[in-house]
């Protein structure tokens, strides 16, 4: 049977419409009306090795909020264009609701008379790690209050936290590799992701979207980038998990100097291991609206999550061999998945209920754009 008309606001379609639909969709994502063979082949890919899709990567999670001086826990959570942000700062905080479109986030949540109306919101840029903008705090009786704020996830860059201990003296084969760093001044943090390489004794390191240059050292490096009225220059020193030191950073003749760590890490910088998670547009019976789908998966085990209509679908299963599995509930349902992987994303079937009363839908799990970082707050 195919899904109700009240699960996806769409009339009911028999078999064949449903088939014809299914295959124009998986057409789209340019592996359906190719011969099985080659689906196959486009599958495999994804069995050897890690999970690693091309599509959006979820940025929702645990923050560091710094703000006038000091930091404050947070949570980010963000579905497609819908952001939710929950700033700690004194236990009664509610959560602010709102937009994140074009790297541009924008939140608000407002209080009630009892509060004299005071109204929080932060309106911020994120820079392919960390949120920069301002936090408001707009109360009818004492006016407006703004203050810069950073969101910096808990999981990058945790700067020293590396995974991976190296000798002292460095040796230039210890090098190369991903690194989480911290930018310390004045209170204000911010995180980033550095990468290494030596080649002949020239050390390249990549970082903030900019190549620094400079010569092996055993004991202290110091990585310099040089562009029109820009210069910065780190000062680095080993130590058993990666670097410290500082960079002074010149603009226009204006310097500013940050304190660094920097923590070496096996599958990424930072020393936090985390199972990724990805965005994609799900759409059943191959027609809209659009919902939101989050796909985990850890070596073969995977959990999804479906947002439809304010709620949320949720199935633990398996990923192997190319193949998407999972049960769960969505509201007071079962729910089940089962789809292959294609070029550009999922596309397999969905079911709701049990028994003679299971509904029964063709379901796509679409890429989404991979986010591009803007340019660097630092």
């Amino acid at each position: 049977m195919c899904m109700s008309h009240s699960f996806l606001k769409t009339p009911c379609m028999g078999a064949i419409v449903r088939g014809c639909v299914v295959l124009a969709m998986i057409g789209d994502l340019a592996t359906a009306a190719e011969p099985k063979t080659e689906r196959k082949t486009a599958s495999k890919q994804y069995t050897s090795g890690e999970f690693k899709p091309g599509t959006e990567v979820d940025i929702s999670g645990p923050y560091h909020a710094y703000l006038d001086g000091q930091t404050y826990p947070a949570t980010v959570d963000i579905w497609g264009p819908d952001a939710t942000v929950k700033i700690s700062i004194d236990g009664q905080d509610k959560p602010m609701v709102g937009k994140f479109l074009k790297d541009q986030l924008q939140v608000m949540f407002k209080y009630g008379a009892a509060n004299f109306n005071l109204t929080t919101l932060v309106q911020a840029q994120y820079d392919g790690c960390n949120f920069n903008g301002e936090y408001r705090r707009i109360d009818e009786k004492l006016g407006p209050k703004i203050s810069p704020i950073v969101l910096t996830p808990e999981w990058f860059g945790t700067g020293g936290g590396g995974t991976v201990t190296m000798p002292l003296p460095r040796r230039m084969a210890d090098v190369p590799g991903r690194y989480g760093m911290t930018l310390s001044k004045d209170g204000r943090k911010i995180s980033a992701d550095a990468t290494f390489d030596v080649q002949d004794d020239t050390v390249r390191m990549s970082a903030g979207g900019r190549l620094y240059v400079c010569d092996f050292s055993s004991k202290e490096m110091a990585p310099l980038f040089w562009e029109g009225k820009r210069m910065d220059t780190f000062k680095l020193t080993p130590t058993a998990d990666g670097f410290k030191g500082k960079l002074l950073k010149e603009v226009d003749g204006k310097a500013e100097e940050f304190e660094v760590q920097m923590g070496k890490g096996t599958g990424g910088g930072g020393g936090h291991e985390r199972d990724w998670t990805y965005v994609y547009d799900a759409i059943f019976g191959g027609v809209p609206p659009v919902w939101i789908a989050k796909l985990t998966v850890h070596e073969q085990q995977a959990k999804l999550a479906i947002k439809i209509k304010g709620e949320k679908a949720d199935l633990i299963g398996s990923y192997a061999e190319g193949i998407l599995s999972g049960t769960g509930r969505y509201k007071s349902e079962d729910v089940s998945i089962r789809a292959e992987k294609v070029a550009r994303g999922f596309a397999g079937v969905f079911r709701i209920g049990r028994g003679s009363a299971v509904r029964e839908s063709s379901v796509v799990l679409r890429d989404r754009p991979a986010r591009t970082a803007a340019a660097s707050s630092w």
